[in-house]
């Protein structure tokens, strides 16, 4: 038989013990916000890190103004193995819905709604390398509100009632689709006189006046028009 004093101490060893090991898992995915440092005057920072597992890699920086941007190019690892996010810094971790997901491609860029703080998050997204990790590398770009404006920006509200917006280049040749937090970054094609179609085989955006039609491959036409129209 144990003693009281002995099962009580044990009991609380062991309490201690479940609270650490409950705990553990999250301390290992939790990951400081590590600040992205610009040299006086620079507009371009680099941050690298590793991950592994379902970890989180998360780096905090600062809009200066309504309507700027940044970019950011991912390096080191294809861009489809990564999750990049980028969200406004809240209180509350459901305060900080992402402003855009950039899931398929190297290079985007993200219009920063008001000035303020916010956060780029980067984790695996690749089940064949969760295992073995990698090292990847962020260029990130302060852009002027001028030089974001090179993107013109058109919302859509779909048969679905889900947002989308289309960021189309000035040149017309690319346009980046936003919706429901992925995006797809798609070339222009040769289309009918009287609509534009952006494609890269997989997704596609095809416009003709108010109206759009979202494609993606073994899913049905998702048909959207302009707000306020």
């Amino acid at each position: 038989m144990i003693a009281g004093g002995m099962l009580r101490n044990w009991a609380m060893r062991f309490g201690v013990a479940a609270l650490l090991a409950l705990a553990a898992p999250a301390a290992a995915l939790a990951q400081a916000r590590e600040p992205v440092r610009f040299a006086h005057g620079a507009t371009v920072a680099n941050v690298s890190g590793n991950l592994q597992g379902r970890q989180v890699r998360e780096y905090m920086l600062s809009g200066q103004q309504p309507g700027q941007a940044i970019e950011i190019t991912v390096g080191g690892v294809r861009p489809d193995a990564l999750f990049v996010r980028v969200t406004p810094s809240g209180r509350m971790p459901g305060a900080e819905l992402p402003l855009s997901v950039g899931t398929n491609e190297a290079n985007f860029r993200v219009i920063l709604p008001s000035q303020g703080d916010y956060v780029v998050r980067v984790a695996l997204r690749d089940p064949a390398i969760v295992r073995r990790g990698v090292v990847f590398n962020l260029r990130i770009a302060l852009l002027s509100r001028a030089e974001a404006a090179q993107y013109i920006v058109v919302d859509f509200t779909c048969a679905d009632r889900s947002a989308l917006r289309v960021m189309t280049t000035q040149d017309r040749t690319a346009a980046r689709i936003e919706r429901m937090n992925q995006a797809w970054v798609l070339p222009r094609v040769e289309t009918p006189q009287g609509s534009v179609r952006f494609s890269d085989g997989a997704t596609s955006f095809t416009s003709r006046g108010e109206e759009g039609v979202l494609e993606r491959r073994n899913l049905a036409s998702l048909r959207c028009r302009q707000q306020g129209r």
